[in-house]
């Protein structure tokens, strides 16, 4: 489901956006990913020195995806992640897709569920050139409510890697969002992911 508000998807929910609770609409009608003139390697590299070796721009996010899941008796997991995101600065732009989510669980007095789920590899394209990031610090909360509800949330702090042989990429973390849901017995789940992130792209 897609939130024009938000230009963003929300897989997993349903009617109202998580975050600004518009309507949702249909999100097969819809594509967020950036779509603008690729540069060759050598040109990209050549744009980033000449901005004095480094280059900054903000990375939103476009696409979340949760799951729930429950256990016996009444423990409740919920999880999100950052699924795709898009950023662009001029003619400089990046896209990039989770194809790797990392996962934990805890319990917590006395039916107190806490899921955790955060991207860990992203995939992507920056300026048409292949990239790959792999997360670096994994945000982790715990919450509750009276009498049994627990509420796990996690999100990805800061990603590295790089683009090509000379150029490295890191996204820091600007900014995130989180939500928790109830439901019949006392299975509480929380759900939490980076709404947006700094992307630096600097020469190694």
């Amino acid at each position: 489901m897609y939130c024009s508000n938000c230009d963003c998807t929300f897989d997993g929910w349903s009617y109202t956006c998580p975050v600004c609770y518009a309507q949702l609409l249909p999100a097969s009608s819809h594509d967020t990913a950036l779509e603008r003139v690729a540069l060759e390697y050598e040109e990209l590299v050549q744009r980033v020195r000449q901005a004095g070796g480094e280059i900054r721009f903000d990375v939103h996010t476009h696409a979340v995806k949760r799951r729930s899941t429950i256990r016996f008796p009444y423990f409740g997991f919920g999880e999100a992640f950052e699924a795709e995101l898009h950023g662009e600065e001029g003619d400089v732009w990046a896209n990039f897709r989770c194809i790797e989510v990392g996962r934990s669980r805890a319990l917590g007095f006395a039916w107190r569920g806490f899921g955790f789920a955060w991207a860990s590899t992203l995939e992507g394209l920056v300026c048409g050139n292949p990239a790959l990031l792999q997360v670096e610090r994994v945000g982790r909360v715990r919450g509750w409510s009276f009498p049994f509800f627990g509420y796990g949330y996690a999100w990805g702090e800061g990603f590295s890697g790089g683009c090509g042989e000379l150029i490295t990429l890191n996204l820091q973390l600007l900014e995130k969002h989180h939500l928790s849901r109830r439901k019949f017995l006392y299975r509480g789940f929380g759900y939490a992911w980076g709404k947006s992130y700094m992307a630096t792209l600097s020469l190694r």
